[in-house]
């Protein structure tokens, strides 16, 4: 039973690294690069902030990995 799990895994490892090569896309010729971009609107630009709210993404994660590191140490406190 452990040889057909490890194969079945090695056969969806396989399947999902082919598929990521094929969904590969071609990059457009300069022409249809401009017209597409200026059809878009305009581009941000460089340094431009990645997104709002990094201060409610970086609350939440301290909570959740507090929640996190609090409930393993209970865990591991009552099985001993």
């Amino acid at each position: 039973m452990k040889v057909s799990k490890s194969l079945l895994l090695v056969f969806f490892l396989i399947l999902i690294n082919v598929s990521n090569i094929k969904a590969e896309t071609v990059p457009p010729s300069p022409e249809m690069a401009r017209s597409s971009a200026a059809a878009a609107g305009p581009v941000a630009p460089p340094g431009a902030p990645i997104d709002q709210h990094l201060l409610i993404l970086f609350a939440s994660a301290l909570i959740f990995g507090t929640c996190t590191i609090y409930t393993y140490n209970s865990k591991r406190k009552a099985s001993v």
